[in-house]
């Protein structure tokens, strides 16, 4: 009796095990945009049936010019085919990210192929996730320093009047003169963004308010002249009517 539950046992683990043990022939990097559908794409002829495997898990099966076969919930609703069995995974999110091995079948053992698919998980940008920064430096000649920002670890730089790219977040602005526009950009496989600053107008912009400040601090001070003059005229004033009495 216990040795027919052990055979049961071992039955039932085997084919995890198997699975778990695959050593991939080849594997593909797979860049995926959150929410949208990803694509693990089949390049191999003669394929008959493919088992796809996610995290030792076995979600799927597909075969060519038939629906895909789907073994595990998380992926339901998700999951479609290609005629030649690439797999299609909808809506993917964060969950799904990791690395796919595939059990692909041919009409001929010498057909058989284990194929990886290490699929990396990307939100797709937008132009607003892009934040200017700028601080001028001499007014006169408009000489600045501009920076971009973006959250995340993300390859940003700039592009010049001349269309050529600086591999920096910061650049360092002089003489600048009316015409000139430079673009901001950050990118990650899914998708790109930039955008357009025109620095003349930000100088114009600190100039106008580096005036109004001066004007402000102009007013101030004059009010506070009078407000001294104010009080030591009346100080003064009350000083001789004490005398007088």
């Amino acid at each position: 009796m216990l040795l027919h539950s052990c055979c049961l046992l071992l039955l039932f683990l085997l084919p995890k095990c198997v699975l778990c043990d695959l050593s991939c022939k080849a594997t593909e990097s797979v860049a995926a945009a959150e929410g949208e559908e990803t694509i693990l794409q089949v390049n191999r002829t003669g394929i008959t049936e493919i088992s796809w495997i996610l995290k030792g898990q076995h979600i799927a099966t597909s075969k060519p010019n038939e629906p895909v076969q789907w073994k595990n919930r998380q992926f339901k609703t998700r999951l479609g085919s290609k005629p030649d069995a690439s797999l299609i995974i909808n809506k993917i999110t964060r969950e799904d990210q990791g690395t796919y091995v595939t059990d692909m079948r041919g009409l001929e053992e010498k057909d058989d192929f284990i194929q990886c698919y290490n699929v990396t998980m990307y939100r797709r940008l937008k132009e607003e996730d892009l934040t200017i920064h700028h601080h001028t430096v001499t007014y006169k000649s408009c000489d600045m320093n501009v920076s971009c920002s973006i959250n995340g670890d993300l390859e940003i730089g700039w592009r010049d009047p001349n269309n050529n790219t600086i591999k920096a977040a910061t650049i360092l602005l002089y003489n600048i003169s009316t015409s000139l526009y430079y673009t901001c950009f950050a990118e990650n496989p899914v998708s790109q963004v930039h955008r357009v600053v025109h620095p003349w107008s930000l100088c114009m912009e600190d100039y106008k308010l580096q005036n109004i400040i001066r004007l402000v601090l102009s007013v101030c001070i004059v009010a506070t002249g009078f407000c001294f003059l104010f009080c030591h005229v009346k100080t003064t004033s009350r000083s001789h009517s004490n005398i007088q009495l």
